[in-house]
């Protein structure tokens, strides 16, 4: 879960109640675990939010200003100097997660008393490889928290 609810902490420790990210890690480094010893994995995650259309870096609250900039060649986007961090087991990604949602904007309303009031995006790449014939693959996937959908 990324959202900003005060339950937030509790859903990545109890089962029943985890979101979508926690049950992702959790799959994730279960498969790492029964992967061939020939296959290397590097995990690196980023957090930011999208509030007024200014994207802050959450695990790093000095850089309130990242830029999405064009690749042509890549016919893709990527934020400018974004934190990455590397993660060696699941317990750090929780626990960037906590950290990164410390900083998110949140406002009371009638339906909420901790409503998100910007869009979150939890940034996980994988990189894997053979050691074997040494081929690479990349992969990545962004969770997104839409403001005001909890």
């Amino acid at each position: 879960m990324l959202g900003p609810d005060a339950g937030a902490a509790k859903s990545m420790d109890s089962l029943d109640l985890q979101g979508i990210c926690p049950r992702l890690v959790r799959t994730l480094f279960s498969r790492i675990e029964t992967a061939e010893e020939s296959i290397l994995f590097e995990i690196r995650v980023s957090f930011v939010e999208i509030y007024l259309e200014r994207i802050k870096d959450l695990l790093n609250a000095k850089k309130d200003d990242v830029k999405l900039l064009w690749d042509a060649k890549k016919n893709a986007g990527h934020l400018k100097d974004v934190t990455e961090v590397n993660i060696e087991d699941e317990s750090q990604v929780y626990t960037l997660i906590k950290r990164g949602n410390k900083l998110r904007r949140t406002a009371e309303h009638q339906q909420s008393a901790k409503s998100s009031r910007s869009h979150a995006v939890f940034i996980l790449n994988v990189k894997q490889t053979n050691t074997v014939d040494m081929s690479v693959k990349n992969s990545q996937l962004c969770l997104v928290d839409l403001a005001g959908s909890e």
